[in-house]
């Protein structure tokens, strides 16, 4: 199931016969759960759709902080999809990462959110 929102615009202009076409899609929203280990590593995959689809800029935070996980652990960029290579150090490191894309439109409304748990926690 895809949850994005996309808006097309069409204008257009009698006298010259020009047509301007807008195509923007919003990013698409996720929510994943890993459960791992103290010092074990995780590769956590953000994968949007947005159009344009050029120059995508990726911003990731822990627990709604404003410390910015992209200049602790290591990060990689390739075209729709960034990884973040993340390793919980202490109990405050689990929690909720999240993941924001931006393109020359603008920024992802709602990030992509990976819930952190310790492994072997069970929820049910």
């Amino acid at each position: 199931m895809n949850d994005f929102f996309e808006l097309k615009v069409l204008t257009s202009r009698r006298d010259t016969n020009f047509k301007e076409h807008l195509h923007l899609t919003l990013i698409q929203f996720s929510f994943t759960t890993y459960g791992i280990g103290l010092r074990e590593t995780v590769r956590i995959l953000c994968v949007v759709d947005a159009s344009p689809a050029t120059n995508l800029t990726f911003h990731w935070t822990l627990n709604d902080t404003q410390l910015a996980l992209n200049l602790k652990y290591p990060t990689n960029v390739e075209g729709l999809r960034s990884s973040l290579l993340f390793t919980p150090l202490n109990l405050y490191d689990y929690g909720y990462i999240q993941c924001w894309a931006r393109n020359e439109i603008g920024s992802q409304q709602k990030p992509c959110i990976f819930q952190i748990v310790p492994a072997g926690n069970s929820f049910c």
